[in-house]
């Protein structure tokens, strides 16, 4: 049967002994796409079905048509959209994080998210740009029982408080993502790119913050928890790359790379009496040598610095290819590793070497 196509037919009923009733009237039924994956594109109609041959236009179509976990599929493009997930239970997806593109207009949030019915939220391989709000202008995210965003850039979005906002009880985990150029106005150091309030449960991993104004993330109640992994936190000019403004919030880092050495082992967050900064190993600070997309120099030190045993198995990366990177080399801090490889040819005039041009891969 073809989707939206009106198919006619006629019910008859037939006894043990083989007599057949008479035929009723006839009935029409047109069938229609039900999902679960709903399919969006630039070249598409909101009048469409949402199925893969119809899509839609808007990625909001495809959201409020979801329901119970369905996943939307989101085709390269610029979506010039402020999207509402409230109260739904769904997976975004889109094409690739480079051409997959939210664009907020520089008028409100890129995403909104607040529940009050359980609720989960993914985004995966978007862009997510020009956001303009008081808080939250990329993601906003209040009360979201489980959310995810990786394999995500988040840049030049603009906010008096805060990019991302993450409140009531919402447990979150950024991966994979990189969260760039992000201006917050307020004068304060009491604001970031990534701001936490209530009962908050954070981890950010394979995770890199850079040139944001401000600083990188901000816990600002109580009752919170956040856990930083594989990381760079290079914000130079912000008064402060990671802090809280309240007792009982706890942050805890290892395998990170910071700007400042307040970060380090014996810097006044590692040894602040509340013991609510916990410091774990692999802490590297300085420059992390980004090349001017933020992937990694070949001289940086965030390359083979990342968790050596990722899983926490016993078992470390030089036997265990879950705590490796796609190369086969330990893990690197940062949304993009580098990729090393030992190249083919001798080097010789007549067998040179010949490498090719991976330095700028990601996950």
């Amino acid at each position: 049967l073809t989707n939206g196509t009106t198919y006619y037919y006629r019910i008859s009923a037939v006894d043990n002994d083989g007599n057949e009733s008479d035929k009723t009237s006839d009935v029409s039924a047109t069938p229609a796409y039900q999902g679960p994956s709903w399919h969006v594109s630039t070249a598409g109609s909101d009048d469409n079905d949402g199925s893969e041959a119809n899509p839609f236009a808007t990625i909001q179509h495809g959201i409020d048509a979801s329901s119970g976990g369905d996943t939307v599929l989101v085709s390269a493009g610029t979506y010039v959209e402020n999207l509402n997930a409230s109260n739904k239970t769904v997976v975004i997806i889109g094409e690739d994080k480079y051409t997959t593109i939210l664009d907020a207009g520089n008028s409100g949030k890129g995403i909104y998210n607040s529940c009050s019915d359980p609720a989960s939220f993914e985004i995966h391989n978007f862009t997510i740009q020009n956001g303009l709000d008081n808080d939250g202008s990329a993601l906003y995210l209040n009360s979201v029982e489980s959310a995810l965003i990786n394999n995500c850039i988040i840049k030049n979005n603009v906010a008096n408080y805060s990019i991302i906002f993450l409140d009531g009880g919402t447990n979150a985990s950024i991966t994979k993502t990189l969260i760039s150029d992000n201006i917050t106005t307020t004068s304060s150091s009491n604001y970031a790119a990534i701001v936490t309030y209530h009962n908050v449960n954070l981890s950010l991993d394979f995770v890199t913050v850079a040139n944001n104004v401000r600083g990188g993330l901000i816990s600002r109640e109580a009752t919170s928890y956040h856990t930083i992994t594989n990381s760079i936190f290079y914000n130079p000019d912000a008064e402060e790359e990671v802090g809280r403004r309240t007792g009982g919030s706890v942050i805890s880092w290892e395998y990170t790379l910071f700007s400042s050495e307040d970060y380090d082992s014996d810097g006044p967050y590692c040894t602040h009496p509340s013991g609510e900064y916990i410091c774990g190993e692999g802490v590297v600070i300085g420059n992390p040598q980004f090349n001017a997309d933020f992937t990694l120099q070949s001289t940086s030190p965030c390359i083979d610095t990342g968790n050596p045993d990722l899983d926490g198995d016993g078992e470390d990366y030089t036997i265990d290819p879950d705590d490796q990177d796609p190369d086969g080399t330990r893990m690197d801090m940062g949304a993009y590793y580098y990729h090393q490889i030992t190249p083919n040819g001798s080097g010789t005039e007549e067998d040179p070497f010949q490498i090719a041009n991976l330095d700028n891969l990601s996950w």
